[in-house]
């Protein structure tokens, strides 16, 4: 366990399978911390705008402003945006109540896309809140080493929704030919007639649905 303000480092545990971030939450609109610990969560670092609040010259708080690195200012945008859209979230849940299935989440590639910090923060919102039937669907770009992503992170998502992976796949080229009919080997000329084992496929009961038919 590591406790820090280093931007780095928090970055580095929000993509890296097997660490995760942790903070208390703080809330800016009353500059005092709540004391609610968020798991999955870093802490984004709100200095300058406490020191802002409390009537520091605004050419101070400027220059200080430049000497912040742009790895830092980008952590910190990133932080803040996946608290925003973590208590978006909460407000749908308390908004819909009993009535709300599911959260979907589809951030933008533009903004970074869904993170594992963001599901880990949505689910922690929604559970001490109350919400812990609430599902969490992640959207936007699904490929298996996504998903993979998301695993490894231990990332409580309950389903994926993909797409153009599925949509835009190149085709498989297969065919699909009579071998059996009511227990006879049949054929069309140059395949082999009969069943063809494959630990792969399973038999299935067509006599329910049989019976569907004609019932």
């Amino acid at each position: 366990m590591a406790t820090t303000h280093y931007s780095g480092l928090k970055m580095y545990a929000a993509n890296e399978p097997g660490v995760l971030n942790a903070s208390v939450e703080f809330d800016e609109k009353t500059l005092r911390p709540t004391y609610r610990l968020l798991v999955g969560l870093a802490g984004s670092s709100s200095g300058l705008e406490i020191a802002r609040r409390f009537g520091i010259p605004n050419q101070l708080i400027e220059s200080a402003a430049t000497q912040v690195k742009q790895s830092s200012l980008e952590a910190i945008a990133y932080l803040r945006r996946i608290k925003d859209e973590a208590e978006e979230a909460l407000r749908v849940a308390h908004a819909l109540g009993d009535r709300l299935y599911g959260i979907r989440l589809d951030t933008p590639s533009e903004r970074g896309r869904v993170t594992a910090d963001l599901v880990h923060e949505v689910r922690e919102r929604l559970d001490q809140a109350g919400f812990q039937h609430v599902k969490i669907v992640v959207s936007g770009g699904m490929t298996p080493e996504r998903i993979g992503y998301f695993k490894e992170a231990a990332a409580p998502v309950d389903s994926y929704a993909v797409g153009s992976y599925i949509s835009g796949a190149s085709p498989i080229d297969f065919t699909g030919d009579i071998k059996v009919i009511d227990g006879a080997p049949i054929a069309k000329r140059g395949r082999i007639p009969g069943l063809t084992e494959s630990p792969r496929l399973k038999p299935v009961d067509l006599a329910p649905w049989r019976e569907a038919l004609t019932g």
